[in-house]
């Protein structure tokens, strides 16, 4: 009797113990995950401000350009912000092709890709 309660001690004690590892694993897994999408995040948007500032300066040169051939500051700046107009309908008729697909492919493969780099490690 003494024999199968010691063994199911020691077996407790493994089982517990295998049971406070894969958690401990889980939590890094997880804290790895949130900050490989958090990082991803953080460069896409530091990447949006930039093509930002990009497309504001492009937009003030062009406004000035069209402004001298016009002779108008008005035109010019109206030109260029039909130009933006014409690019946002394009970008909504098109958002689905455009943005949405790829998106969702880059979060896909990423994951995919993640999960295979998971699957070599074990």
């Amino acid at each position: 009797m003494d024999d199968l309660k010691s063994k199911a001690e020691y077996y407790y004690e493994h089982i517990k113990g295998y049971v406070n590892t894969n958690l401990e694993l889980f939590k890094l897994t997880l804290i790895e995950k949130s900050t490989l999408a958090f990082s991803s995040l953080i460069s896409a948007i530091i990447l949006l401000l930039f093509c930002f500032v990009i497309i504001i300066l492009i937009s003030i040169g062009l406004s000035i350009k069209f402004s001298e051939v016009f002779n108008s500051a008005s035109t010019g700046y109206f030109l260029v912000a039909l130009i933006h107009l014409i690019f946002v309908i394009a970008l909504f008729i098109f958002r689905k092709k455009l943005l949405i697909i790829p998106i969702m492919n880059y979060f896909i493969g990423s994951i995919q890709n993640s999960l295979k780099s998971e699957d070599e490690e074990n």
